[in-house]
């Protein structure tokens, strides 16, 4: 998945832009903005009462953790697995069109 998205950013040709100042209200705005993002997740994340929950034990003890995900996938979630990749494709796809030099 990494490789795909560096693929993708390398197609792009993305050239330097000039350097513009960076206004102090920027850093500000963009700060207040990550900082509430991060309380608002610390918040929800510590207030899942599924942390305090112990987990069962593996149903099959010779069933690895790998086999079980795959398992997951592609018995209960095939349609929104395949949902995204087709996205990724399109994604893909529009990534090379955008990126393709003009013949001259």
């Amino acid at each position: 998945m990494l490789v795909l998205f560096l693929f993708i950013i390398m197609l792009l040709d993305l050239r330097e832009e000039k350097r513009r100042r960076v206004r102090l209200s920027a850093w500000l705005g963009g700060g207040l903005v990550v900082g509430g993002f991060i309380s608002a997740l610390l918040k929800v994340v510590l207030s899942l009462p599924a942390l305090l929950v112990t987990k069962p034990a593996m149903s099959h003890p010779l069933a690895n953790d790998i086999e079980q995900v795959g398992f997951n996938l592609f018995r209960n979630f095939n349609l929104p697995f395949q949902v995204i990749g087709v996205l990724l494709l399109v994604a893909t796809v529009g990534v090379v069109l955008l990126s393709k030099k003009e013949l001259k």
